[in-house]
């Protein structure tokens, strides 16, 4: 009786370690399991971030960029504006310094005009009287 008593607690006992040691596997692979997911997690995290702020730097090299841009526009904008107001002002100039000239041509083609209907009127009689 005893021996089967023995028997039948040492079954027990390493029934009971067996167990024992099952359990405490699960709970280790329980916690290295929810410490992978913690980890994937945070790596997620951590990429979103990291994407996040290289699009915020890119966005804003791409804004000075286009910034540096403009400001050059505006510049070139700028000297060509200076560049026609003075060909404008040098054309102006031209015709005004030509203008006498003009006025003197225009003055001796009205005489003609003047001179050819004085003789037209001397040929032609006078048909309204």
């Amino acid at each position: 009786w005893l021996q089967d008593t023995q028997e039948s607690l040492k079954k027990k006992a390493s029934w009971a370690e067996d167990f024992y040691s099952h359990t405490l596997l699960r709970r280790g692979f329980r916690n290295w399991l929810k410490y992978k997911d913690y980890l994937s997690t945070l790596e997620e995290r951590a990429s979103n971030f990291h994407a996040a702020c290289l699009m915020r730097k890119c966005l804003r090299v791409w804004f000075d960029l286009v910034l540096e841009e403009k400001l050059i526009l505006w510049e070139k904008l700028k000297i060509a504006t200076e560049h026609s107001n003075k060909s404008l002002m040098l054309n102006a100039f031209r015709a005004w310094r030509q203008y006498p000239l003009l006025m003197k041509k225009e003055r001796e083609r009205e005489e003609r005009r003047n001179q050819l209907r004085r003789r037209v009127a001397e040929i032609l009689p006078d048909f309204q009287t």
